[in-house]
Order: C-alpha cells, then sequence, then structure tokens
C-alpha cells in the first residue's frame, strides 16, 4: 500500500498547515493542486496511477474543493478502485470505517433526489400560476421572415436578426435548419 499525501494551495487552510498534517502520516509522494478549486488534473492524474489498497491522505474534505455533485464521482471512484482516503481533520479513514463510501453515496443520492424533486414540484408550481417554463417559442411568420431573408435575399445572419427582432443564436437555428433541408433536397 503506497500512501499519497493531497494538499491544494491556499485551500481550505495554508498548505503549508496542510503539509505538515499530511506529512505526520508517513506519505511516500506528496501531490500540491495549484489554480482554481475546480481543477483536478494532479489529483485526477494521481487516482489514475494507483493501484487496490492505495490510500490518498489530506487535510479534510474541503480541499476537494468541490460541490456535492463531483465530490459523489471522486467517492465513488475511490471506492470502485479500492482505494483508501483518509480526511485528518474530519477524522475519516476508510481503511477502518468500511461503510463510509455506502453512507456518504446514500446520503449524496438523496441530496441529489431532493434536489431534483423541490425543482419539479417549483416547475410544476409555477406553471399551475399560468408561467411559461423555457425558451419563448418564435411565431411560425417570424421563422418564414428568417428564412426568405436568409435564402432569396441572402442578408447577413446579424441584419436578420436586427430585422426579425429576435438573437442571433435563433437566426443560426432556422438558418441552420434551412441548410440542412437544402442539402437533402439537392443531395
Amino acid at each position: 500500500m503506497v500512501r499519497y499525501g493531497y494538499v491544494r494551495e491556499g485551500y481550505p487552510i495554508k498548505e503549508v498547515i496542510q503539509l505538515q498534517e499530511v506529512l505526520k502520516c508517513n506519505c511516500e509522494e506528496v501531490i500540491i493542486e495549484s489554480g482554481e478549486t475546480t481543477t483536478y488534473k494532479k489529483l485526477t492524474g494521481l487516482m489514475s496511477r494507483m493501484s487496490a489498497g492505495d490510500k490518498i491522505i489530506m487535510y479534510n474534505l474541503q480541499v476537494f474543493g468541490t460541490g456535492l455533485k463531483k465530490l459523489k464521482v471522486f467517492l465513488l471512484y475511490l471506492e470502485q478502485h479500492g482505494l483508501h482516503l483518509q480526511s485528518i481533520k474530519d477524522d475519516v479513514d476508510t481503511e477502518v470505517d468500511h461503510q463510509f463510501f455506502k453512507v456518504c453515496q446514500l446520503i449524496l443520492n438523496t441530496d441529489e433526489k431532493n434536489a431534483s424533486y423541490c425543482i419539479r414540484k417549483s416547475l410544476d408550481k409555477a406553471r399551475s400560476m399560468g408561467k411559461e417554463i423555457g425558451r419563448p417559442t418564435i411565431d411560425a411568420e417570424i421563422v418564414k421572415e428568417i428564412q426568405h431573408l436568409f435564402v432569396h435575399e441572402r442578408q447577413s445572419l446579424r441584419s436578420i436578426a436586427d430585422k426579425c427582432q429576435v438573437s442571433l443564436g435563433t437566426v443560426h437555428k432556422y438558418t441552420r435548419l434551412t441548410k440542412q433541408v437544402d442539402s437533402r433536397i439537392r443531395g
């Protein structure tokens, strides 16, 4: 079993303090991740070269610097590959506590389902109050005008957007559809 230390530069506390704590655990190698807390290049590289039974040791779980969805992915990977996790300040060691991954997955899955349920209920409530959900629909006449200006008058996408009072993205969408239909007819 190889023990790897993982430290995130400046998060959640100074890396010097994290290093001191991680080094007390006799790590063979310490990885220091720098950059945004959304960057995990060194961590993913480390995890990909670890073998079953190896352990990642970190100051605390905040070092992951992520929300629950991303944390769920990391924990699932560790569990599926037989890797261990030790979080010093959280007093977690999966080598000792064999149920940690299962309990975390249960909590994370429950949170995900509850969030999904709340979103669905909010959308249903908004719909029942007459609110339209999603992007507004474009009148068929405007679609025809967009396609006419594009195909027959060969106007620029920007000028079509201005004339039809729609976004440039909407013009792209309907001119792209026109191009696809045209290529199928010719092809």
